[in-house]
C-alpha cells in the first residue's frame, strides 16, 4: 500500500483524491477521462473526488479496488481519516466535549475491544 493513513494533528489529511490523482492515475499516465472510463465512472464524478468535492463511497472503494489493485478498505479508509479530521476540527466537535462526559469505566472496557 502506497500511504498508512493516520489523523495529522496539525493540518488536513492527504484526501482520498489527492492518493487517486498522485499515486496512481499521474504515475501511470493515465487521463481522468481513462481513469474514469476504467472505474465506468462518469468523468465530472472521478474529478469531484480529486478535488475533494465528493466523497469515496463503498461503491467507488470497490471499483477502485478492482481496476487498481488495492484493497477497499484502503480507499474507506482514507475517506475515514480525512472525515474524522472534519468533524474533530469542527464547531460541533467543541460543543460535543463541553456536553457530553464520559461514562467511569467505559475507558478500560473498550480497549479490550
Amino acid at each position: 500500500m502506497p500511504h498508512s493513513f493516520t489523523i495529522p494533528k496539525k493540518r488536513p489529511p492527504v484526501s482520498p483524491g489527492e492518493v487517486l490523482e498522485e499515486e496512481f492515475r499521474k504515475p501511470l499516465g493515465l487521463t481522468q477521462k481513462q481513469l474514469a472510463e476504467a472505474l465506468a465512472m462518469d468523468r465530472p464524478a472521478l474529478n469531484m473526488i480529486v478535488n475533494g468535492r465528493r466523497r469515496i463511497t463503498p461503491e467507488t472503494a470497490l471499483r477502485l479496488s478492482i481496476v487498481l489493485g488495492t484493497s477497499a478498505e484502503f480507499w474507506l479508509n482514507a475517506q475515514m481519516i480525512n472525515d474524522l479530521y472534519e468533524v474533530q476540527n469542527s464547531q460541533a466537535a467543541g460543543r460535543l466535549k463541553k456536553r457530553l462526559k464520559p461514562i467511569r469505566g467505559a475507558q478500560s472496557l473498550g480497549r479490550s475491544a
